[in-house]
């Protein structure tokens, strides 16, 4: 293949190119027997090399296997392999491997003190745990429940509030009574007090009237104060019902509100009652004529004084007990009153407690999201901690074996700061694959891609080539070992030796494009000319003559050994093995040697 000569260093190797100057046509005519001696002596050359080597100068074309390769020397490396350093500082407390030693991925090779970071686990955990503990608290406040209390509570205040204004109802009621009844005792004297009087002025009258009103009062009981009993009843019992349902949480609102209105009614009954008794004074008025008669008949003239006397006993004291039945009642009804202007005091606060719960739902919202974050923060900070955990030990990447181990039990090792750098633990190398690093130059680049085969030597395999493909073509210009700028590949072996070292030396032929069964010629019998390419073919005449004439071809790939013909050529046709820059025309009797053209020609190399 015709290209540039190799710049030295891990770079592909060339074929020589032959520059043949171009004879000026004034000189030609000077120089035709020089030229004829050289022609002569080329040929004797030809045919000497000839018959030593065992070949024609005469080539028959034909089909040929045609490869460009790029060859590259490099060294062999496993497939991969990594530095691991330590990651957090502190003293190595253990070594699980040593050199040589096969690992798998994960496995631990170092372990480093991690106390410190231990201790900052545990608590970034309790934290996490406290955050949680807390909204499992703030999510047990049902807000439902709470609403479904006040809300009872309300309805309970105002039970309580109906249930004091009655108190204070039958107060004033009583009160009325005690009133009434002083009033009637004081009336009573009054008659006592007229009737002994009549008494000493109707004896006689009154012994007969005596025996009439004891007969009278006998055969019948009055029928308003029957009225006013039962009513009494009625009342008594409706407010007993009405404070034990009101103690009774199964009892319903609507029930008790029921018994409110019972009481109410009796209340009114009551008041109906006693109302119609004050309204009939018969009984009253029978029982003094009854009394009075009795004094009369009982008592002579003087009994009219003692019975003046024990009148103004029981007037006194019928005054009394009603000055204290009055001063008790009193205060009962204080004591009554304010408890209603509590239960009052009491609905307005459950009524505000109620109408506040929006708020409170509001602010029990506002802490539960409070809560989460705080939950969110404590989990960040306990995840970060955790990580830090795979920090305090050094594990393998991957499968391979140890190369390098530079620490022991009792070294400090160090993390990698902006004043520091990081303590390197060992070396992993995978030898599950081998490659061949190698470097060709930006000329060859272009050809070289990723999957391409090739063939490997080795000076430590003599006499075996192993196969190989590219797997990497590097895209940045890099300076090598030599201080040559060139390009990295990477050729990785299809089938190593059994036993490889990293470091060892090799050579590798790339084949970057490649032609099976096609016309070919040798590369010396390609002839190029202002960027055409010839060959000399070899025909002979009717007349027996042989003549060689230059003729125009279209190439393809180019190999070290063969290039492709596209065009121009046939199988079977007959060339000159090795180009020449004139064209000869031979016959029985004479050669005739003409020039090829102006211009320099080329001899192609080997790519």
């Amino acid at each position: 293949m015709r290209a540039q000569a190799p710049t030295g260093g891990n770079m592909s190797k060339k074929s020589r190119r032959v520059i043949v100057s171009v004879v000026s046509l004034v000189v030609v005519a000077a120089i035709v027997v020089v030229g004829l001696k050289v022609l002569a002596a080329k040929k004797a050359a030809s045919a000497l090399a000839a018959r030593r080597g065992g070949a024609s100068s005469v080539y028959v074309v034909a089909p040929h296997d045609v490869a460009t390769l790029t060859t590259v020397s490099g060294t062999v490396a496993p497939l991969r392999s990594a530095t691991l350093t330590a990651q957090a500082q502190g003293t190595v407390t253990a070594v699980y491997k040593k050199v040589g030693d096969y690992v798998k991925a994960g496995e631990v090779i170092v372990r480093i003190d991690s106390a410190a970071r231990d201790n900052q686990l545990a608590q970034a955990e309790s934290t996490y745990q406290t955050s949680l503990l807390n909204i499992e608290t703030a999510n047990t406040t049902d807000l439902t429940a709470t609403k479904t209390q006040l809300e009872t509570a309300v309805k309970q205040a105002q039970i309580q509030e109906l249930q004091a204004e009655n108190n204070l109802k039958n107060a004033t009621v009583y009160n009325t009574s005690a009133t009434t009844a002083s009033a009637t005792a004081a009336t009573t004297a009054a008659n006592l007090q007229e009737a002994v009087t009549r008494s000493e002025e109707t004896l006689s009258t009154d012994q007969a009237n005596l025996k009439y009103l004891q007969d009278s009062s006998t055969s019948s009981v009055s029928q308003p104060d029957i009225a006013v009993q039962q009513a009494q009843l009625n009342l008594t019992a409706a407010e007993n019902q009405l404070v034990t349902d009101a103690a009774d949480p199964k009892v319903t609102t609507a029930e008790t509100t029921a018994d409110l209105a019972k009481v109410d009614s009796a209340r009114l009954s009551l008041e109906s009652a006693n109302a119609s008794a004050a309204a009939d004074t018969s009984v009253a008025q029978s029982d003094l004529k009854l009394e009075a008669a009795q004094l009369q008949v009982n008592q002579d003239e003087r009994a009219v004084t003692a019975a003046k006397n024990n009148l103004a006993e029981n007037l006194a004291e019928n005054l009394a007990e009603n000055q204290k039945t009055v001063d008790s009642q009193a205060n009962n009804v204080t004591v009554l009153q304010a408890d209603v202007d509590s239960a009052k005091a009491a609905v307005t606060l459950a009524q505000s407690n109620l109408a506040g719960f929006s708020e409170t739902a509001r602010k029990a919202a506002l802490q539960l999201e409070l809560l989460q974050e705080q939950k969110k923060q404590a989990e960040l900070s306990l995840q970060a901690t955790q990580l830090t955990s795979d920090n305090y030990v050094v594990k393998a990447p991957w499968n391979g074996v140890i190369t390098s181990l530079n620490v022991q039990v009792g070294d400090q090792a160090t993390s990698a700061t902006s004043a520091t750098t990081a303590t390197t633990a060992t070396v992993i190398a995978d030898t599950s694959g081998w490659n061949v690093q190698a470097y060709v130059d930006e000329l060859d680049v272009l050809h070289v891609k990723a999957g391409e085969d090739a063939s490997v030597t080795m000076d430590a395999y003599p006499n075996q080539t192993f196969k190989a493909k590219v797997t990497y073509v590097g895209t940045t210009l890099v300076a090598t070992s030599s201080s040559v700028n060139a390009y990295a590949v990477k050729i990785q072996f299809t089938n190593p030796p059994t036993t490889l070292v990293a470091g060892m030396t090799a050579d590798a032929s790339i084949t970057t494009s490649s032609a099976k069964g096609v016309l070919a010629v040798p590369v010396e019998s390609i002839l190029s000319e202002n960027g055409k390419n010839y060959v000399m073919v070899i025909t002979t005449g009717a007349d027996k003559k042989t003549m060689t004439t230059r003729t125009e071809v279209k190439t393809g790939i180019e190999g070290d050994v063969y290039v492709q013909i596209i065009s121009g050529l046939k199988a079977g046709d007959r060339i000159l093995r090795t180009a020449s820059a004139t064209t000869t025309t031979t016959s029985s009797s004479s050669t005739t040697t003409t020039n090829g053209g102006g211009g320099s020609f080329f001899l192609s190399g080997g790519r």
